[in-house]
């Protein structure tokens, strides 16, 4: 139904592009949000979702710290 507003908006309405591309922007995120929300399980999921961010965040920050650790060791034995 969403995709459909989208091509009304688009080719049935009678406005310049700029209006018709942000009307397709806005039916365009609210179609992500839908999908996210429901088909993914993010609107439901939070506790488990935001547990692999941060477990995500903390792998990151150790392969962060290991080539500035190495840069930073070298900079002291010159």
């Amino acid at each position: 139904m969403l995709t459909a507003l989208t091509v009304w908006a688009c080719y049935g309405l009678k406005m310049p592009v700029h209006y018709a591309i942000m009307i397709a922007l806005a039916i365009a995120c609210t179609k992500g949000f839908l999908v996210a929300g429901f088909f993914m399980h993010l609107l439901t999921e939070r506790k488990l979702i935001y547990s692999i961010l941060m477990l995500t965040v903390f792998f990151f920050a150790v392969l962060l710290w290991g080539p500035w650790h190495h840069f930073v060791d070298m900079i002291g034995h010159q």
